[in-house]
């Protein structure tokens, strides 16, 4: 069930879609490019690790993430409830033939997927906009669909953080 703030968080992204994108993809001057800062944070975990064949990235927005990570021969999985961002993430993974880059739009509660078919699941900028409950619930999805070894990397913003970037 969706949370007013969860409503509001997806009204949000679907209307900045685009200016998330420019972002993303440095074409807006930033003092700090928070979503750069993620990303690369989690390509290094990826690089760290043997063998991984694929990953999911919760709350994907554009898709920049699942996009790099494609890029290195790995399979990765952009889920997001915002169609706009989703739709952005596709039209590039099809602009750069990337194959092994798919997206879904979707909540994660409700997105379905196998038992211990994942070597990494990242989930960046996406706890701010859920309860502690959904917490639980992420976390045990999360465990289900990751294998033995498999990485979860979670990162959260701060009430701070959103002042200071202002």
């Amino acid at each position: 069930m969706e949370t007013k703030q969860q409503q509001e968080t997806l009204n949000y992204f679907d209307a900045f879609a685009k200016d998330w994108k420019e972002k993303a993809q440095g074409q807006k001057v930033a003092k700090v490019n928070v979503i750069n800062q993620r990303n690369n944070y989690v390509l290094e975990v990826v690089k760290m690790r043997n063998n991984i064949l694929k990953t999911l990235d919760v709350g994907c927005g554009t898709g920049e993430l699942v996009h790099e990570i494609a890029k290195l021969n790995i399979n990765a999985i952009g889920v997001d409830f915002a169609g706009e961002m989703i739709k952005l993430a596709q039209e590039i993974a099809t602009k750069d033939n990337l194959s092994n880059a798919e997206f879904t739009c979707a909540s994660i509660f409700n997105y379905s997927m196998v038992n211990n078919s994942l070597d990494m699941i990242s989930a960046n900028g996406f706890l701010e906009y859920i309860s502690y409950e959904q917490l639980d619930s992420f976390l045990s999805i999360a465990f289900n669909a990751l294998q033995k070894d498999g990485s979860l990397v979670l990162g959260s913003r701060n009430r701070l953080f959103n002042i200071f970037s202002l």
